[in-house]
């Protein structure tokens, strides 16, 4: 099975606008290095912007002709945030009244990022900004790869399995990769104890330690 790249790491460019943009909804970073909120901002408003962050990351990257406009040289400042803007008018305006309330400051981050020349960091700053809303929330994002489809049972018996272990809430992205013989593989993300972990509970990976332990006995 094949890792995702670049799925713990975060970029320090990623980080610094990503806080800097906290900063600018009204979280803090305490003395102790972890970001606080204060009364005047809301987890679900804080959740919303990440989650529409993400989908404009990924629509810069996957969108051939933004992409194009964004990274050629010849066009000026102001035309580039023309077409990221109208596009943002365009999205919002299919996303509905749920996302209404967030659409002054993602238009408002995004022009910034254009003005400092970062739009180019738009996926490690939004992945960043994603990581550091779960911790604040306490949200443990987890990968869990299986060969098949599970069941809604199945599922909610292995999220189950897995929030008696961590002291955040659970929240599973389920991915079918054919390559796993049985069983499951999980990714933890997140900025916790817990980013980067990979544990293999797969048939593979249990044979692999009988295997190990077999050859050093």
């Amino acid at each position: 099975m094949s890792k995702a790249k670049g799925s713990v790491s975060r970029s320090k460019i990623g980080v610094r606008y990503a806080r800097a943009f906290l900063s600018s909804l009204g979280f803090s970073e305490s003395s102790t290095g972890s970001l606080s909120a204060d009364s005047s901002s809301s987890f679900e408003a804080l959740r919303l912007r990440a989650e529409v962050l993400t989908l404009f990351s990924n629509a810069f990257r996957e969108d051939r002709e933004i992409l194009f406009t964004l990274q050629n040289p010849m066009i000026d400042l102001e035309r580039k945030k023309g077409v990221v803007l109208n596009f943002a008018e365009s999205v919002f305006r299919n996303l509905g009244e749920r996302y209404a309330s967030v659409q002054k400051d993602i238009t408002g981050f995004l022009a910034v990022v254009l003005d400092n020349g970062r739009i180019s960091e738009i996926v490690d700053i939004a992945r960043s900004f994603q990581g550091a809303v779960n911790e604040i929330v306490g949200i443990v994002p987890v990968r869990v790869y299986t060969s098949r489809e599970l069941p809604q049972n199945e599922k909610e018996y292995v999220s189950d399995h897995l929030q008696r272990f961590v002291s955040g809430a659970v929240e599973c992205s389920w991915i079918i990769d054919k390559s796993i013989l049985g069983g499951c593989v999980f990714e933890f993300a997140g900025q916790g104890r817990f980013a980067g972990k990979r544990i293999d509970a797969s048939l593979e990976g249990r044979l692999t330690g009988v295997r190990q332990e077999l050859l050093g006995s």
